[in-house]
């Protein structure tokens, strides 16, 4: 999207020696807008706030490769698995300690806890899980079209789960961070 108004997606589909062809749907949504703010501070951060995903341990290496340039000196880790949470923060820990430098990795469930006082706060989260990623997976073989978790009609499924979620997340950063910077790596 690049403005607000009325925005028409029209879906078909031609047949094949397999499937019959599909007729053309039309579905309508408007799409308002919306104020925007964005802040940088130019100061160097200290703290950064991400997930307890499994993608967790690269943005750690990538945090620990550039910590002369990014000297990040403390990290929360946030999940709503109490279970992962500790495997990754244990894990990041381990990895900071091996690379000789000094952060400290702190974790919990608590949203307004890992956001508060935040330099930097990165979002990786999938509404609905990994159950729902497979069922984007496969909605769009269901009626034989091209896609996936990310594009095609499964991306859209997954872009209607989660963008009301990400922009209640965004609110509470600005809330709680309002100079932080907030990556959204979902």
């Amino acid at each position: 999207f690049i403005g607000a108004g009325t925005c028409t997606l029209d879906a078909n589909q031609a047949g094949n020696a397999n499937y019959n062809a599909a007729s053309q749907v039309q579905q309508n949504f408007t799409v308002g807008k919306g104020s925007q703010t964005i802040s940088y501070t130019s100061t160097a951060p200290s703290s950064a706030t991400v997930g307890g995903s499994t993608y967790t341990p690269e943005l750690i290496d990538g945090i620990i490769k550039r910590n002369s340039r990014l000297p990040i000196t403390h990290i929360h880790l946030l999940d709503i698995t109490l279970d992962r949470l500790e495997i990754v923060s244990a894990f990041a820990s381990r990895m900071v300690k091996a690379a000789g430098i000094e952060i400290v990795i702190t974790y919990g469930t608590d949203l307004d806890e890992a956001i508060t006082g935040a330099d930097f706060v990165v979002s990786q989260f999938r509404v609905g899980s990994q159950k729902a990623r497979h069922k984007d997976e496969l909605l769009g073989r269901k009626f034989n079209l091209i896609g996936q978790e990310t594009v095609g009609v499964g991306g859209f499924a997954k872009a209607l789960r989660t963008i009301p979620v990400a922009m209640t997340l965004a609110q509470r950063v600005q809330d709680l961070s309002p100079n932080a910077t907030f990556l959204n790596f979902t």
